[in-house]
């Protein structure tokens, strides 16, 4: 572990947030985020992406990210498209390494903060 709760911002972005883990995997400077939960969103590919950003606007380069699925059940139900219904499956601890390219997750995460900052003036006053 290199780092555990680290706080992290980005005054360009506007955006601050509070990480799980740094660590060095296999030689690698590694970005974690556990998530406690039966099924992965694919909405926190985003978050991870923004966690990124923010280091590196504090001069930290992480070379890797994953989510660390920690399974609230001992069975989960998972969809079969062969057989078009869901089935009971063993719910293992799971590491999620995102598929998607983090340049434009990055970019996407930058374009959502503008439409996140005009609904939050109307919270604000």
């Amino acid at each position: 572990f290199l780092a555990t709760e680290l706080l992290v911002y980005s005054e360009e972005l506007e955006v601050a947030g509070r990480l799980d883990c740094l660590a060095l995997v296999n030689g690698k400077k590694t970005l974690l985020d556990w998530k406690v939960a039966n099924n992965i969103s694919k909405n926190y590919y985003l978050q991870l992406s923004g966690y990124q950003l923010c280091l590196e606007a504090m001069g930290w380069q992480p070379e890797e990210r994953a989510l660390v699925r920690i399974p609230k059940t001992n069975e989960r139900k998972v969809w079969n498209a062969d057989i078009r219904k869901y089935e009971m499956k063993e719910n293992n601890l799971e590491v999620i390494v995102p598929p998607t390219d983090l340049a434009f997750d990055k970019e996407v995460f930058k374009s959502l903060r503008l439409p996140y900052k005009w609904f939050n003036q109307f919270i604000v006053k």
